[in-house]
Protein backbone atom coordinates (compact mmCIF):
# COMPACT_ATOMS: atom_id res chain seq x y z
CA UNK A 1 0.00 0.00 0.00
CA UNK A 2 1.63 3.47 -1.21
CA UNK A 3 1.91 6.65 1.41
CA UNK A 4 -1.30 8.00 -0.36
CA UNK A 5 -3.52 5.20 -0.09
CA UNK A 6 -2.28 4.78 3.69
CA UNK A 7 -3.30 8.61 4.16
CA UNK A 8 -6.65 7.95 2.53
CA UNK A 9 -7.54 5.04 4.90
CA UNK A 10 -6.12 6.98 7.89
CA UNK A 11 -8.29 9.99 6.83
CA UNK A 12 -11.60 7.39 6.45
CA UNK A 13 -10.98 5.56 9.51
CA UNK A 14 -10.70 8.96 11.59
CA UNK A 15 -14.09 10.53 9.84
CA UNK A 16 -15.85 7.00 11.05
CA UNK A 17 -14.37 7.17 14.46
CA UNK A 18 -15.33 10.87 15.32
CA UNK A 19 -18.57 10.62 13.36
CA UNK A 20 -19.46 7.50 15.60
CA UNK A 21 -18.48 9.36 18.86
CA UNK A 22 -20.82 12.74 18.02
CA UNK A 23 -23.83 10.11 16.70
CA UNK A 24 -23.64 7.98 19.58
CA UNK A 25 -23.42 11.15 21.75
CA UNK A 26 -25.53 14.05 20.10
CA UNK A 27 -27.73 11.81 17.77
CA UNK A 28 -28.32 12.42 13.90
CA UNK A 29 -29.90 15.94 13.95
CA UNK A 30 -27.58 16.79 16.79
CA UNK A 31 -24.38 15.93 15.00
CA UNK A 32 -22.93 18.26 12.28
CA UNK A 33 -21.09 17.78 9.09
CA UNK A 34 -18.85 20.48 10.40
CA UNK A 35 -18.33 19.07 13.76
CA UNK A 36 -17.29 15.28 12.23
CA UNK A 37 -14.80 17.40 9.95
CA UNK A 38 -13.46 19.49 12.78
CA UNK A 39 -13.14 16.27 15.22
CA UNK A 40 -11.80 14.15 12.57
CA UNK A 41 -9.12 17.15 11.49
CA UNK A 42 -9.98 16.72 7.66
CA UNK A 43 -12.08 19.43 5.55
CA UNK A 44 -15.76 19.05 5.10
CA UNK A 45 -15.15 18.04 1.53
CA UNK A 46 -13.06 15.46 1.97
CA UNK A 47 -15.51 13.52 4.07
CA UNK A 48 -17.91 13.82 0.92
CA UNK A 49 -14.68 12.25 -1.26
CA UNK A 50 -16.22 9.29 0.95
CA UNK A 51 -19.57 9.75 1.57
CA UNK A 52 -21.91 11.31 -0.41
CA UNK A 53 -24.08 12.73 2.47
CA UNK A 54 -24.94 12.51 6.20
CA UNK A 55 -26.99 9.62 6.26
CA UNK A 56 -24.39 7.36 4.09
CA UNK A 57 -21.80 8.38 6.90
CA UNK A 58 -24.18 7.27 9.72
CA UNK A 59 -25.01 4.01 7.63
CA UNK A 60 -21.00 3.30 7.68
CA UNK A 61 -20.92 4.14 11.56
CA UNK A 62 -23.73 1.76 12.51
CA UNK A 63 -21.54 -1.12 10.51
CA UNK A 64 -18.59 -0.48 11.56
CA UNK A 65 -19.20 -2.05 15.46
CA UNK A 66 -21.12 -5.37 13.79
CA UNK A 67 -18.17 -5.61 10.90
CA UNK A 68 -14.94 -5.41 13.43
CA UNK A 69 -16.98 -7.35 16.01
CA UNK A 70 -17.66 -10.38 13.45
CA UNK A 71 -14.02 -10.19 11.68
CA UNK A 72 -12.04 -12.20 14.34
CA UNK A 73 -14.39 -14.81 13.70
CA UNK A 74 -16.76 -16.32 16.81
CA UNK A 75 -15.52 -19.36 18.37
CA UNK A 76 -18.03 -22.43 19.96
CA UNK A 77 -17.20 -23.38 23.32
CA UNK A 78 -16.20 -27.32 23.39
CA UNK A 79 -19.28 -27.89 25.75
CA UNK A 80 -21.66 -25.72 24.22
CA UNK A 81 -24.66 -27.26 22.86
CA UNK A 82 -26.52 -26.07 19.36
CA UNK A 83 -28.47 -23.72 20.84
CA UNK A 84 -26.26 -21.95 23.34
CA UNK A 85 -23.75 -21.72 20.88
CA UNK A 86 -26.51 -19.54 18.25
CA UNK A 87 -27.96 -17.96 20.86
CA UNK A 88 -24.90 -16.27 22.54
CA UNK A 89 -23.82 -15.53 18.83
CA UNK A 90 -26.97 -13.36 19.30
CA UNK A 91 -26.95 -11.62 22.38
CA UNK A 92 -23.46 -10.54 21.07
CA UNK A 93 -25.02 -9.00 18.04
CA UNK A 94 -28.12 -7.41 20.13
CA UNK A 95 -25.02 -6.34 22.40
CA UNK A 96 -23.87 -4.11 19.56
CA UNK A 97 -27.55 -3.28 18.31
CA UNK A 98 -28.20 -2.08 21.82
CA UNK A 99 -25.25 0.87 21.77
CA UNK A 100 -27.90 2.57 19.70
CA UNK A 101 -30.44 4.20 21.33
CA UNK A 102 -34.04 3.51 20.36
CA UNK A 103 -34.37 6.80 18.80
CA UNK A 104 -30.68 7.22 17.06
CA UNK A 105 -31.35 3.32 15.50
CA UNK A 106 -34.93 4.72 14.72
CA UNK A 107 -33.21 8.01 12.88
CA UNK A 108 -30.82 5.60 11.11
CA UNK A 109 -33.71 3.75 10.00
CA UNK A 110 -35.42 6.77 8.85
CA UNK A 111 -32.13 8.45 7.45
CA UNK A 112 -31.67 5.13 5.28
CA UNK A 113 -34.76 6.12 3.39
CA UNK A 114 -32.86 9.35 2.24
CA UNK A 115 -29.57 7.41 0.99
CA UNK A 116 -29.42 6.73 -2.87
CA UNK A 117 -30.34 3.23 -3.53
CA UNK A 118 -26.87 2.08 -4.97
CA UNK A 119 -25.63 3.83 -1.80
CA UNK A 120 -27.36 2.45 0.76
CA UNK A 121 -27.94 -0.99 -0.96
CA UNK A 122 -24.51 -1.26 -1.11
CA UNK A 123 -23.67 -0.77 2.80
CA UNK A 124 -26.64 -2.50 3.62
CA UNK A 125 -26.13 -5.61 1.71
CA UNK A 126 -21.97 -5.33 2.90
CA UNK A 127 -23.59 -5.21 6.48
CA UNK A 128 -26.01 -7.95 5.83
CA UNK A 129 -23.21 -10.40 3.90
CA UNK A 130 -20.80 -10.02 6.74
CA UNK A 131 -23.32 -11.65 9.21
CA UNK A 132 -24.81 -14.05 7.39
CA UNK A 133 -21.32 -15.13 6.94
CA UNK A 134 -20.73 -15.47 10.05
CA UNK A 135 -23.81 -17.20 10.89
CA UNK A 136 -23.16 -19.45 8.03
CA UNK A 137 -19.89 -20.71 9.29
CA UNK A 138 -20.71 -20.99 13.25
CA UNK A 139 -23.56 -23.37 11.90
CA UNK A 140 -21.43 -25.36 9.49
CA UNK A 141 -18.85 -25.77 12.67
CA UNK A 142 -21.80 -26.91 15.14
CA UNK A 143 -23.47 -29.50 12.35
CA UNK A 144 -19.78 -30.49 11.58
CA UNK A 145 -19.42 -31.47 15.47
CA UNK A 146 -22.74 -33.18 15.71
CA UNK A 147 -24.09 -30.64 17.61
CA UNK A 148 -26.69 -29.76 14.82
CA UNK A 149 -28.65 -31.44 12.04
CA UNK A 150 -25.82 -32.68 9.24
CA UNK A 151 -28.06 -32.71 6.86
CA UNK A 152 -29.01 -28.85 7.62
CA UNK A 153 -28.30 -25.98 4.99
CA UNK A 154 -26.62 -23.50 7.28
CA UNK A 155 -26.65 -21.14 4.50
CA UNK A 156 -30.24 -20.66 4.89
CA UNK A 157 -30.36 -21.56 8.26
CA UNK A 158 -28.10 -18.37 8.72
CA UNK A 159 -30.95 -16.03 6.53
CA UNK A 160 -33.31 -17.34 8.88
CA UNK A 161 -31.54 -16.10 12.26
CA UNK A 162 -30.70 -12.89 10.37
CA UNK A 163 -34.10 -12.30 9.87
CA UNK A 164 -35.07 -13.12 13.67
CA UNK A 165 -32.64 -10.38 14.83
CA UNK A 166 -33.60 -8.30 12.05
CA UNK A 167 -36.71 -8.56 12.90
CA UNK A 168 -35.91 -7.52 16.96
CA UNK A 169 -34.58 -4.62 15.65
CA UNK A 170 -36.80 -3.35 14.04
CA UNK A 171 -39.37 -3.61 16.71
CA UNK A 172 -36.28 -2.06 18.83
CA UNK A 173 -36.24 1.28 16.91
CA UNK A 174 -40.07 1.53 16.98
CA UNK A 175 -40.99 1.02 19.87
CA UNK A 176 -39.52 3.07 23.18
CA UNK A 177 -40.99 0.26 25.57
CA UNK A 178 -39.34 -2.31 23.67
CA UNK A 179 -35.94 -2.51 25.74
CA UNK A 180 -32.59 -4.29 25.04
CA UNK A 181 -33.77 -6.97 27.28
CA UNK A 182 -36.98 -7.37 25.61
CA UNK A 183 -35.07 -8.13 23.05
CA UNK A 184 -33.14 -10.45 23.84
CA UNK A 185 -35.32 -12.64 25.10
CA UNK A 186 -38.01 -12.39 22.51
CA UNK A 187 -34.71 -13.54 20.02
CA UNK A 188 -34.35 -16.46 22.74
CA UNK A 189 -37.82 -17.52 22.18
CA UNK A 190 -37.60 -17.13 18.42
CA UNK A 191 -34.39 -18.99 18.69
CA UNK A 192 -35.69 -21.85 20.99
CA UNK A 193 -38.58 -22.77 18.54
CA UNK A 194 -36.00 -22.58 15.21
CA UNK A 195 -34.14 -25.37 17.43
CA UNK A 196 -36.26 -27.86 17.18
CA UNK A 197 -36.18 -28.23 13.57
CA UNK A 198 -32.45 -27.75 13.65
CA UNK A 199 -31.34 -29.96 16.32
CA UNK A 200 -29.76 -33.53 15.81
CA UNK A 201 -32.30 -36.14 15.69
CA UNK A 202 -33.29 -37.96 19.30
CA UNK A 203 -32.12 -34.70 21.10
CA UNK A 204 -34.42 -32.29 23.55
CA UNK A 205 -34.37 -29.32 24.67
Amino acid sequence: MGLRDTKKERSGRAILEAAGELFFRLGYGGTKVQAVAEKAGVAVGTIYNYFESKSSLMLAVAGMDMSGALEGGFSVMPSESGLEAITRFAESSIGIISRCSNELLRELLRETAGVSHEAAGSELLGQGATMVGALTRLLEDLAGTGRLRRDLDPAMAALVIYGILTTSMIRYAADPRFTAHHMTGSVRGMLRTLYTGLEPKGDSL
